[in-house]
């Protein structure tokens, strides 16, 4: 087997996503030797852009949203002009009419007709209500929905859309999925932050999801960006990143890796520590080999994939949004990006 040395006293990073990227470059700021072995051609991970015929594409919609004042520092500083803040515009395809996200009172009494509001608001007046004289015990997505936002609601829209993303009935997913993915805990706690957001500008900084908000960043040239100028200040700082080394083997001795080796016949070795930032079965099969898959296979460990079709429209402008999202259970895709 070649043997591809690493500088002793440093640290081999495997994944070469922004997460490997970011850690090398921060050690080596402090002077601490690192190298970055990817698996693909090129460094990114899920945060990488690809160019067909001219034109960049991301591996699928990436926003930068963050308060943190360091992790800005940080952005700025590797990305410099290319980290710009761009006016956000999402809109919903719901019940067969786009409206504008985040919600509009005007908007949705236009599109949607004083009947379905006035049942809607209704049921969530009902809803309300039983659950507040009842007490019901909350156990899922579905029970926390239903309690709050009434049936009509749920049956239109937080119901198919939420089964659409996670690909199980909401009926089976945990309360905590649903006050951790829906910025508000009542209809009437929603309608009072959209109102003091388009009224006000007053943007919801609490919730991670919100999509209360004005701006997003992004960097010029693609998502991509980010781990290119990285990759760059990592090599300007005398580390190195090498792609193609997809790991399949861990040697440990005692309670330390000594080595690692890649599917192209290479290894590293003389490291003092190794960061892994690979998915988690994949370091489990590449630790534990024929007992790592066993074991594997044994937990049968449940994912949702996501497929994105990238499409090449003649226009300048398709819908003129960022984001649009599509509940609608006979639509068979999430949302247009």
């Amino acid at each position: 087997m070649n043997s591809q040395r690493s500088e002793r006293n440093g640290v081999a990073i495997v994944g070469g996503g922004i997460t490997g990227l970011a850690t090398a470059y921060l050690l080596l700021r402090e002077r601490v030797p690192a190298t970055v072995y990817e698996a693909s051609a090129a460094p990114g991970g899920l945060a990488a852009t690809f160019r067909s015929d001219g034109y960049a594409f991301d591996l699928g919609p990436h926003e930068l949203c963050t308060d943190d004042p360091a992790l800005l520092e940080l952005l700025r500083e590797v990305c410099g002009d290319d980290l710009i803040e761009i006016d956000k515009r999402t809109a919903q395809y719901f019940h067969g009419r786009y409206l504008n996200f985040p919600f509009e009172v005007v908007d949705v009494l236009g599109n949607l007709g004083p009947i379905l509001c006035t049942r809607i608001l209704f049921e969530v007046v009902i809803a309300r209500m039983r659950h507040l004289l009842r007490r019901h015990p909350l156990v899922s997505f579905e029970d926390w929905a239903r309690s709050r936002f009434g049936g009509t609601l749920y049956e239109l829209y937080f119901g198919p859309y939420t089964k659409k993303v996670w690909g199980i009935e909401p009926a089976l997913l945990d309360t905590s999925t649903a006050s951790d993915r829906i910025t508000a805990g009542s209809l009437l706690e929603f309608v009072r932050k959209s109102i003091a957001f388009q009224l006000l500008g007053r943007e919801d900084r609490q919730h991670r999801h919100s999509e209360l908000r004005k701006a997003f960043y992004y960097t010029r040239g693609g998502i991509g960006t980010i781990a290119r100028r990285l990759t760059e200040e990592i090599e300007r700082w005398g580390g190195r990143v090498l792609c193609g080394r997809r790991l399949n083997e861990i040697r440990t001795e005692e309670d330390r890796v000594v080595a690692l080796g890649f599917e192209d016949g290479s290894t590293a070795e003389g490291f003092d520590t190794v960061v892994s930032t690979i998915p988690l079965p994949v370091l489990v099969e590449s630790t534990l080999g024929d007992a790592g898959r066993e074991l594997l296979r044994g937990m049968a460990l449940g994912f949702r994939g996501m497929t994105f079709v990238f499409l090449r429209v003649a226009r300048p402008k398709v819908l003129g949004n960022h984001w649009t999202y599509f509940c609608d259970a006979d639509v068979p895709f999430q949302r247009i990006t």
